[in-house]
């Protein structure tokens, strides 16, 4: 079956994620996909499968501001798992997890990476592949789970013995997460070019498009563990270079990280944009520090459901802080809670054309 998604409807609209992005367009963009189900699933037929009947879908939703995109989501571990690491499959409610390699300061000076056939960002090429010769159209990639240089090592060390190296065996920690960033740039460039940079839209997570020819979008759900001070010394330097190599970053993190903001903004790093789960992070912190320079993707932590129980509700907060240039992007799945806030956040959230 030919997937259905306009050719020139697609070239409309990722033209006006970009405009979005470069800020010649600040109305708030609100994308629901059909939820990927096939995420973190072991069988690669079931894979290719579910993720066809999902871009289908997607097609004959009549949403506004989707692409047809493939999510090759093999858990958090893909970019620890290029270190090697006995993977734990998902089961039940568990997610995909994988085992430490490191057990003493020492290992961190010989770590080597697995070739980039042997990992995940090939796995993913391959399943891409699959997907556009079974629909037979024009599908889009997002990148595997694209962990930090900080995250990638939380994976890879005991975390109570990671805080004990951070300060006891800097040197060892610095130079680790450099070899780890280093690798890191080489394979997520070496998929995008092999996908074609055009056809890269972010990573599985959040549901945010990114064009890869504007940057890329990473998780540092580590900052919240670490003093301004820390992230300063060892994961400021690894980000900039991400940034400098990919031409911007856009950052998750779910967690509190409002003490590193001062930090972000004088890093050097060119930041796109900023995930907050409110109100582990709240946004009039964020929009203190950062204005209408970058966008804002808002989520609702758990916590925040007793005042606020969908994003409807929290949208008012939102447009009382912000500016009328001030790019916001809602982005969840058909179905989810926060799926119906749709024309209210248009019509709440200040735009401007």
């Amino acid at each position: 079956m030919v997937t259905r998604f306009d050719p020139q409807k697609n070239s409309h609209t990722i033209d006006r994620f970009r405009r979005f992005w470069r800020a010649e367009l600040t109305e708030p963009l609100i994308s629901l996909y059909t939820r990927p189900d096939y995420r973190q699933i072991g069988n690669d037929d079931e894979i290719v499968t579910r993720a066809c009947a999902c871009i289908r879908e997607d097609e004959q939703s009549g949403r506004d501001d989707i692409l047809p995109c493939f999510w090759p989501d093999f858990g958090t571990i893909s970019t620890a798992a290029i270190w090697g690491g006995t993977i734990i499959a998902a089961h039940g409610e568990r997610r995909v997890h994988i085992e430490p390699i490191v057990t003493e300061a020492r290992d961190l000076d010989r770590l080597c990476p697995v070739p980039f056939e042997h990992t995940d960002f090939q796995r993913a090429w391959q399943l891409y592949q699959r997907v556009r010769e079974t629909l037979g159209g024009e599908v889009f990639l997002r990148l595997p789970d694209f962990q930090g240089p900080m995250n990638t090592l939380s994976l890879m060390v005991p975390q109570t013995d990671l805080f004990f190296m951070l300060h006891d065996e800097p040197d060892r920690v610095g130079r680790a997460l450099s070899h780890i960033t280093d690798i890191l740039i080489e394979y997520v460039d070496r998929l995008m070019t092999m996908a074609d940079r055009e056809r890269i839209v972010g990573t599985i997570w959040p549901y945010v498009c990114l064009p890869g020819d504007i940057g890329v979008s990473l998780t540092q759900d580590y900052m919240p563990l670490l003093s301004p001070e820390l992230y300063a010394e060892f994961e400021i330097p690894c980000l900039k270079r991400i940034s400098d190599h990919f031409g911007g970053v856009f950052v998750h993190c779910c967690g509190q990280y409002a003490h590193h903001l001062e930090n972000l903004r004088r890093s050097g790093v060119r930041l796109l944009g900023l995930e907050f789960h409110h109100p582990a992070t709240c946004f009039e912190d964020l929009f203190a520090v950062f204005g209408d320079e970058i966008v804002y993707v808002p989520f609702l932590a758990p916590q925040a459901r007793n005042q606020y129980p969908d994003m409807a509700s929290y949208v008012p907060r939102l447009s009382a802080a912000a500016s009328d240039q001030t790019r916001f992007w809602f982005a969840s799945s058909a179905g989810e809670k926060d799926a119906e806030l749709g024309l209210y956040a248009r019509s709440k959230v200040p735009s401007s054309t």
